[in-house]
């Protein structure tokens, strides 16, 4: 676990009263009356709540190793590393873009951290599958070994560079 986790206290009242002036500014903006009925007051609570919940959790972080399915429920996914996970496992993610590549730094890690949560018990990657899918991730397969070496030195700038020149190239 990271030193600071994620987890944030909220107040769940005072969320919840937030929620309803910022409903009521919408609907004073369109010349209306602005207020709620009992069960949309209730809904507004309600989404309090879970807001509350969502953000009491920490951050879970994937474990190297672990396996892919661990690594789907953990914090360190991103629309990339799931597209990633599609085409090198062969893996059905409900929560999968249609098309995604790293654009920047956080993108990239979450690819690295799907590459170490593989277990032996994980299907064999295609990484010829994952570079035929498009012009960035042959890109990126093709120079995967040197930004890794980036990411690996924490060269923040010059990583963010090559990905960005990835995604602009023609």
């Amino acid at each position: 676990m990271k030193a600071n986790d994620g987890a944030i206290a909220l107040n769940e009242l005072k969320l919840a009263d937030s929620i309803e002036v910022a409903i009521k500014k919408q609907i004073e903006r369109r010349g209306k009356k602005a207020f709620m009925l009992a069960h949309q007051w209730d809904s507004v609570k309600a989404a309090a709540a879970n807001i509350v919940k969502e953000f009491s959790k920490g951050y879970k972080p994937s474990i190297p190793g672990a396996g892919i399915g661990e690594w789907v429920n953990s914090d360190d996914t991103r629309k990339p590393s799931l597209f990633m996970a599609t085409q090198l496992f062969g893996l059905n993610i409900i929560k999968c873009p249609p098309y995604a590549f790293p654009r920047d730094n956080a993108d990239f890690e979450s690819c690295v951290k799907l590459w170490q949560a593989r277990s032996a018990t994980d299907p064999v990657a295609d990484t010829a599958w994952l570079a035929a899918s498009g012009k960035e991730w042959k890109a990126i397969m093709e120079q995967w070994d040197n930004l890794l070496e980036l990411y690996q030195a924490s060269s923040w700038a010059m990583l963010n560079r090559k990905l960005n020149l990835i995604a602009a190239a023609k």
